[in-house]
């Protein structure tokens, strides 16, 4: 319960971050079922996942320092990896809106986006094979 109330406390400080009111019923939902998926791991005993690992250890850092190391992540991507995350993430565009504005395939887009993702984590967070594996 205490874990669920923190989340929400995340989410009040976040959700002003949000461009589109659209978007903000998708991220809640994001977030409970991730939220519940990691409580159920935890309470059956099994290996929580890398994205929990990853947010457990982010979850120590203050929101200032999160802050700088996110644009030190980003400023050290390739700019075709930058791209693509500032094209979803900032600019909100959708994967077919930015297929069409990169001239490329859909899930070349896909991928790019989920290989530059992959880099800004192990940027903030080290590489998966050193995440400590606990229940």
């Amino acid at each position: 319960m205490d874990d669920a109330v923190q989340e929400l406390l995340i989410l009040s400080r976040k959700v002003k971050g949000l461009k589109a009111a659209s978007a903000f019923s998708g991220w809640l939902f994001t977030i409970v079922r991730r939220e519940w998926q990691r409580l159920s791991r935890r309470m059956f005993g099994q290996d929580l996942s890398i994205e929990d690992l990853a947010d457990e250890k982010l979850a120590t850092r203050s929101d200032e320092g999160l802050h700088l190391d996110l644009i030190a992540a980003l400023g050290s991507l390739p700019a075709h990896y930058l791209e693509v995350i500032l094209l979803r993430d900032f600019a909100e565009l959708t994967v077919s809106e930015m297929s069409q504005k990169l001239g490329t395939q859909v899930p070349g887009v896909k991928s790019r986006l989920h290989r530059a993702r992959e880099l800004v984590r192990e940027y903030l967070v080290g590489p998966i094979s050193q995440l400590p594996k606990h229940n």
